[in-house]
């Protein structure tokens, strides 16, 4: 499996475009333009673009009115710390160049990998990757997921090239909950992708977590996973040159992990307060 880049690419298009009294024309065009974001295919508030099945949108509610009058700031403070839109990115990769392709292959070889250590740039090869974006404004989610190439070489030369499918990589029992910068939505994915070259012998890359994303930056994961390969995932806010915050980074305890008898599942369990 090889990533030429961050996967598919998606629009994001709000519903009303923000206008300027000194130049609306100008502040509509500016809002219109495209927001290229790695590892989705959607386009918020558009149509023709299908949302997250287990995902079906909820009205969103207002923020609640603050309960202390030591803080009458808190209204401001609030709405500045809440966010228009966030995104959840949960990557799988090998940080190596080549890896051994025995005994899948039993003439021997190697495999790509993505020579890169962890990264939340949109430029890093992975091998699978499955990413959300949630318009709090709306409360609609979209979600992406995508396998890259496993090539195999032999002797220094591509002797072959395969795609493992993507259907047991999916998104489950997403819900929304909460009001204002309390609001949250939840989510569990579950991911399977099995080498093409190694059907004989089975194996797969495979983990299964339940996420929580707070609209004011928190986010919480849970879960397990077998312990192959690299495994990262990093959140970020509203835009592409928001702050990208990892929220996981699990390494590689070899490819015997592929086979469930041969190592004892991780149990996956993180908290990030503040993104």
């Amino acid at each position: 499996m090889e990533a030429k880049g961050a996967g598919k690419r998606f629009q994001l298009i709000s519903n009303r475009a923000p206008t300027s009294p000194r130049n609306g024309a100008a502040m509509k065009s500016l809002h219109a333009r495209r927001l290229l974001v790695p590892g989705l295919a959607v386009a918020f508030l558009t149509t023709g673009m299908s949302t997250a099945a287990a995902a079906a949108p909820v009205a969103a509610s207002a923020p609640s009115a603050p309960t202390t009058l030591a803080a009458p700031a808190a209204p401001a403070v609030e709405a500045a710390a809440q966010k228009n839109s966030t995104y959840f990115v949960y990557r799988t990769f090998i940080k190596d160049k080549r890896v051994n392709a025995f005994p899948c292959v039993a003439q021997g070889g190697q495999f790509n990998g993505n020579n890169r250590s962890y990264s939340t740039k949109d430029s890093a090869g992975f091998k699978t990757n499955m990413a959300l974006g949630v318009n709090w404004k709306t409360s609609k989610v979209h979600t992406s997921k995508k396998v890259s190439a496993t090539k195999l070489y032999r002797g220094g030369k591509l002797k072959g090239t395969k795609t493992a499918t993507s259907k047991n990589m999916k998104f489950t029992g997403g819900k929304f909950a909460g009001t204002g910068s309390s609001r949250k939505y939840t989510v569990t994915l579950k991911h399977s992708a099995t080498n093409p070259f190694c059907t004989r012998i089975g194996g797969a890359i495979d983990y299964q977590v339940t996420v929580t994303i707070y609209r004011s930056g928190k986010v919480a994961l849970s879960g397990s996973r077998r312990k192959v390969p690299n495994h990262e995932a990093y959140v970020f806010h509203n835009s592409l040159s928001g702050k990208r915050t990892f929220v996981l980074k699990k390494k590689n305890h070899g490819f015997k992990c592929l086979q469930p008898v041969a190592c004892k599942r991780e149990t996956l369990k993180e908290t990030l307060n503040k993104s």
